[in-house]
Order: structure tokens, then sequence, then C-alpha cells
């Protein structure tokens, strides 16, 4: 007899935390700016780490269809130019919190036996510092699919995207997703490997336009539980789009809405 089992799949940025994970960082170059001109630091708000700007020659690699090149050049400009190596970004990242009420979701969810992974543009080293330093770790186990942060011998960073150029997207939605990354393929490999399981349901939590695709996948007994005021939730008020999708859709403000539409 086969064995039934139900998956909850997460995004991270403004999902798991309510912060972009990579700009979260920009916080250790603005500090170390400001003690080059020798002015006192104050930590920046959500949305001057969001616009800060790299010198040109950094910034001339951001493309909305790929970000994993832009951040190894920013990655590589923090440690060549400050120092900001693995154990400054590491004690950076233990300032991110993920709230009470996303962390009682988690554990709701593995208390109901659902299995829990994160798929994500972000990169696995930034994921797991902030699961582990919040104690969520144990419920995703080594469930995290997103691009890899390697560190050098010398401490220098580079970055491998989650999926290559030869990555089979069969059933990707282009417009959506990114040259590094095709969140629904990730999830189908997932599934696939479940073979010899029956998944009596499928949850998704999400909140960007990249989430659209694998949403797409989910069938008519699943639930696509989409954040509110998102560029997701934009992005369905175009009934063409909102049409692609079978799963039954919920919005959301926080994870108790989450909770309250499983109860």
């Amino acid at each position: 007899m086969q064995t039934s089992i139900k998956i909850a799949v997460f995004d991270f940025d403004y999902t798991i935390i309510n912060a972009n994970s990579t700009t979260y960082l920009n916080k250790l170059v603005i500090q170390e700016e400001l003690l080059e001109k020798k002015l006192p630091f104050r930590t920046p708000s959500k949305a001057q780490l969001n616009r800060f700007k790299y010198p040109e020659e950094i910034e001339k690699y951001k493309n909305e269809k790929n970000f994993t090149l832009f951040s190894e050049q920013v990655f590589k400009y923090m440690f060549n130019k400050y120092g900001i190596n693995k154990q400054k970004l590491e004690n950076c990242l233990k300032d991110v919190i993920i709230n009470e009420s996303m962390k009682k979701l988690v554990k709701f969810l593995h208390e109901n036996e659902y299995e829990l992974i994160i798929v994500s543009d972000s990169n696995i080293f930034v994921i797991k510092s902030i699961i582990e330093n919040n104690r969520l770790a144990e419920y995703f186990s080594d469930k995290i699919f997103a691009n890899t942060l390697e560190f050098g011998p010398n401490g220098l960073i580079t970055i491998k995207p989650c999926i290559n150029e030869n990555f089979q997207r069969l059933n990707c939605v282009k417009e959506t997703c990114r040259d590094n990354i095709c969140k629904r393929v990730i999830v189908e490999n997932y599934l696939a490997e479940k073979k010899d399981c029956v998944i009596s349901k499928i949850i998704y939590i999400g909140d960007g336009k990249i989430d659209f695709c694998p949403g797409v996948g989910l069938r008519q007994n699943d639930i696509f539980f989409v954040k509110k005021n998102s560029s997701l939730a934009r992005f369905l008020q175009n009934e063409t789009n909102k049409n692609k999708l079978k799963a039954d859709i919920k919005y959301w403000k926080n994870a108790n809405d989450i909770i309250s539409h499983l109860n």
C-alpha cells in the first residue's frame, strides 16, 4: 500500500522572512561607507537597503531575468573592498528575525505531517543561516533548493545558479521565470522522487511573480497561498493569468491567515 503524504512549499524572501535576504546584507557595506566618512552608523530602513546603489561597474550586472550575476559581483565587491567575509555575513544574518506567526505555521505544518521544503532564488548559505538562527532548521532538514554560495580558500565568494543552461524547462511559464531558476521544475522534480507515494495535498506559499509558474503546476485539490498586496497578487488581478491556475487560491497577510485556512 502506498504511503500518503502532504507537501508544503515555501518561498523565502518576503514569505518566511519579511525582507529581501540578499539586499539585507547591504547593511554591511553601508556601515563600512559611513566608517570611511567618519559618520555615525544608523540602522538603515528596509527601503534604504533596497534602494542602495553599488558602483556602476557592479550595477551594470543587474538583470531581472538572472539575479545571480549581480549578486556574485556584490559579494566580490564586499570582500575585495571591505574584507566582508563569511563570518561577517553570518553575524549580520543573526539580526534577521522570522516572526512568531511564521514560526507557528512551520510547526503547525510539521505537526500535521506535511513535508516542508524551501524553493528560492536566494542562496542556500543565507537561508540556512537564517533558519538555523531562528531554530527552524530541523523542520526543513536539507530540503532547501536555491542558488549555491561558495567560499574559496582565500574567502572570495562565487555563486552557482540553482539550475544551469541545460536544465529542461518543459512546463515552464518563461515570462515569469528567470534564467537561473524555474521553481515549477524544481518542485516537479522533487515530486517525481516521491513516485512510491500518493501526494494527497500540496500547498504553495509565495509572494512573487516567480512563484506563478509552480502555481500553474498545482492541482485542483491543492492550495496556492498568495501574499496580499504582493507582485504575485497584482499579477493575478489579470484574469488571463488567474485562469491558468487550477488550485484553490487563498490570500494571506500573515502566517496566522494560512493556519486559519487549513484548520
